[in-house]
């Protein structure tokens, strides 16, 4: 028989986490798939997106584009590394968040009102790294502290 040595309040704020996980998530989709009403005839341009071999190459694909919008993607993307070192231990699900965003930017290629960037897919893999490390950090530290 396994005793069960986990403190109260984590058993009870683990459920909680995943429901707000699942909910952040839920709106990350949202807001990255839906249909963008400033979008332009321009995006029509960016065929193929991120599968593009000269999106990656290209100079404007890295110089281009608005730091808001930069800083936006890698700020949208920490709850999620966040949510999901927190939550796993296992590595493999590490991958999550950038499986994940590959997945938004593949999707976006074939809504004509989206553009898929290789720009977004690093500020995102950013935003989820950055997430990873302070959940990783914040749990070594509740372990010293206990």
């Amino acid at each position: 028989m396994t005793v069960d040595t986990t403190p109260q309040t984590d058993r009870v704020r683990r459920p909680t986490t995943r429901v707000i996980a699942v909910l952040y998530v839920v709106a990350v989709l949202v807001v990255t798939l839906a249909p963008m009403p400033w979008a332009q005839s321009s995006l029509a341009d960016t065929s193929w997106g991120i599968l593009n071999p000269s999106a990656w190459t290209a100079r404007e694909s890295w110089v281009g584009g608005r730091p808001l919008e930069i800083l936006f993607n890698i700020a949208l993307f920490i709850p999620i590394g966040y949510f999901v070192a927190a939550l796993f231990r296992s590595r493999v699900l590490l991958l999550a968040p950038f499986a994940l965003t590959v997945a938004i930017e593949l999707t976006q290629i074939l809504l004509p009102d989206r553009a898929s960037d290789p720009r977004d897919l690093v500020a995102n893999s950013v935003g989820a790294v950055v997430g990873m490390v302070i959940a990783v950090r914040r749990r070594h530290a509740d372990t010293m502290d206990a």
